[in-house]
């Protein structure tokens, strides 16, 4: 077994070429920025996106337009099988340590990520740092071919969106392949890795017909958060609870609060230098969940005096109370629908401590989650009314 092992990791490293690009003429290399992988008849289809790094001599010597990027596929029983088919495909030698995204199609999530840990880990020289999304509702090769020149995204473009989402927003979360065999290899922990679909104007149906007729409006939209369970996707939560997934992992960085201030008004508050963390109470047994932050009112219609201590405090507790209410209800119906602990509550209370935990974790699916008590913390903090309340609330007297 140990010497397979090494063949196998062996082979993977003749198909990928790694290391610097100091020591190779780049004109010697096909420098592959994204990899998607979905199902065919024949098991999986393997798609390598490639920089054409002869685009700006061929432009200039023939006037054309040359394509940024080159697509190579091929589909075979095995992974590593339907790699070397490309190798032999592409003129040059791949070389991924530039590459930006993995993308995994709908129906490989579903049927579970073995083969997929198995296929990467075989080179420890390829990094590990790429981000991993799931193509929702299609296959990754559509998400790929609207990637190519001539369309509105390209791989960079997709990790700068999971960037902004995640700073401004806290509905995405950046899961690198290094995170996802985290998530894997801990047995306390389920995986979690967020899902684009392609958005049209010519039509919200995401079949094939349809997108091969899009054109520029075609984008890649970030719609949710897949949720594993024995490392097969069993479902979806959408963005606004990807935000209060975020806060129970201390992922967000900054988002909007929108809740109600009388009946049928609404005020926004926008909150950053978001702190969050989860923690065990070893005396109560509970998670808790607690949420800090600063919050700047951007916009309101409530009868709220902000010149006064007392209207700061009303919106703060209105804020806070709403945040406490989302994660709490979040909790709920997700442990409800899915009985998956993709929270990482189990790995919380193993480090927190190992003699409950010992307890508790064989029958955690059984009856651990389900009767798992939690308490939400929040106290987000006014620390700007903005410019135009003063006028809002004259208006009202």
């Amino acid at each position: 077994m140990r010497l397979k092992k090494i063949k196998l990791c062996f082979l993977f490293s003749v198909f990928f070429l790694s290391g610097c690009y100091n020591y190779h003429e780049l004109s010697e290399l096909s420098i592959t920025t994204a990899i998607g992988i979905d199902k065919s008849e024949n098991g999986y289809k393997l798609i390598a996106q490639v920089m054409n790094i002869q685009k700006k001599n061929s432009d200039a010597s023939s006037g054309g337009n040359t394509p940024e990027v080159i697509i190579y596929e091929n589909e075979d029983k095995s992974l590593l099988n339907a790699l070397r088919y490309i190798v032999l495909q592409a003129p040059k030698k791949l070389y991924p340590s530039h590459l930006d995204i993995l993308l995994i199609s709908e129906d490989v999530a579903k049927e579970g990520l073995e083969d997929i840990f198995e296929f990467f880990f075989r080179d420890p020289n390829v990094r590990m740092q790429f981000n991993v999304l799931i193509a929702k509702g299609t296959t990754s090769e559509e998400v790929l071919e609207t990637l190519t020149p001539g369309q509105t995204v390209s791989s960079k473009n997709i990790v700068d969106s999971q960037e902004t989402d995640a700073k401004y927003l806290g509905t995405s979360q950046l899961i690198t392949f290094e995170d996802l065999m985290d998530m894997y290899l801990n047995p306390n922990k389920e995986i979690i890795i967020p899902a684009a679909i392609l958005n049209t104007k010519t039509s919200e149906n995401n079949s094939i017909e349809n997108i091969e007729k899009a054109n520029d409006n075609t984008k890649i939209i970030l719609d949710s958060t897949g949720v594993f369970k024995d490392s097969k996707l069993i479902g979806y939560i959408n963005n606004e609870e990807s935000i209060y997934l975020n806060y129970i992992k201390g992922e967000v960085l900054g988002t909007l609060i929108i809740c109600e201030c009388d009946k049928g008004n609404y005020l926004t508050s926008e909150v950053k230098n978001i702190k969050s963390t989860a923690n065990f109470d070893k005396k109560e047994k509970k998670i808790v969940i607690e949420v800090s932050g600063d919050g700047n009112i951007n916009e309101m219609n409530c009868y709220i005096d902000v010149e006064k201590d007392s209207g700061i405090e009303k919106i703060e507790k209105l804020v806070n109370d709403e945040v406490e209410k989302n994660i709490n209800k979040f909790i709920r119906d997700s442990i409800s629908k899915y009985n998956s602990d993709f929270f990482s509550f189990l790995d919380i209370i193993y480090k927190s401590n190992y003699t409950y935990y010992k307890t508790i974790k064989d029958n955690w699916y059984e009856s651990g989650l389900k009767n798992l008590k939690f308490e939400v913390k929040s106290k987000i903090k006014i620390t700007k009314k903005g410019n135009v309340l003063r006028d809002i609330y004259d208006k009202w007297k």
